[in-house]
């Protein structure tokens, strides 16, 4: 009985080993398949925005990565262009989908997107693409001091040490005073964003491509004419 019931464990075993070695192997492919379609993209001389979404970036949660919702990605886009003018610089400061919704819109308008974001496979978007590493908030490149006329910032970590860093970086990336500021963050950091960035809460509702269990607000330091992003009373 024993011999019987130690065979039966070892084959559940074997068989839980073989599903998990199929698992990894199916993954260490569509890794395989992502990377020679980032090997293609950087060595071609044009991105094809219309066949590139944001499920051929992968999220890194050690990276705190969350991608919006394609309808939440675009209301924002829309909300950014909605209230700046042709040629103004929007910076997309850690939220790479909302850039990705800009560069898909059809037909593209005339505003200048910049990604700024720590995430290297970004850089497939070459000139629009800014390395940014939050523990180097200053460390940019300088054509982009005081250039942006609408920022959207989703610090990646809920801790007022980050937001400070993001702080600096803003201040440095804002044109002037009047620099609209759209900033999406957990509920834990309304207080923190409303004290050091002057951002109001919205009602706007944000979604997460994952399902994020944790509730996300959006913040902004004008009043918008879209309904859904009016501000709280």
């Amino acid at each position: 009985m024993q011999n019987e019931q130690f065979h039966s464990d070892s084959d559940s075993d074997l068989e839980l080993s073989s599903h998990a070695l199929n698992a990894l192997k199916e993954y260490m492919k569509e890794q395989e398949v992502l990377e020679a379609k980032f090997a293609e993209l950087k060595t071609s001389a044009e991105v094809n925005f219309e066949v590139l979404n944001m499920k051929n970036f992968k999220e890194d949660f050690q990276l705190s990565q969350f991608w919006y919702s394609d309808g939440c990605a675009l209301d924002i886009v829309n909300e950014a262009i909605s209230n700046t003018e042709d040629g103004d610089f929007i910076a997309c400061l850690s939220s790479p989908s909302v850039y990705l919704a800009f560069k898909k819109l059809n037909p593209l308008c005339n505003r200048k997107f910049v990604i700024f974001e720590v995430d290297e496979r970004f850089n497939v978007f070459k000139e629009e693409f800014q390395q940014y590493d939050l523990y180097e908030p200053l460390n940019f490149d300088v054509k982009y001091k005081h250039a942006f006329k609408y920022l959207v910032v989703d610090p990646p970590f809920l801790s007022e040490e980050c937001f400070s860093k993001v702080k600096l970086t803003v201040d440095s990336l804002k044109f002037d005073s009047n620099t609209k500021i759209l900033i999406n963050t957990g509920q834990i950091m309304q207080q923190f964003v409303k004290r050091n960035f002057n951002c109001n809460l919205t009602k706007y509702q944000i979604e997460h491509s994952c399902g994020l269990a944790n509730e996300f607000q959006c913040n902004i330091n004008y009043e918008s004419k879209d309904p859904k992003f009016a501000l709280e009373l």
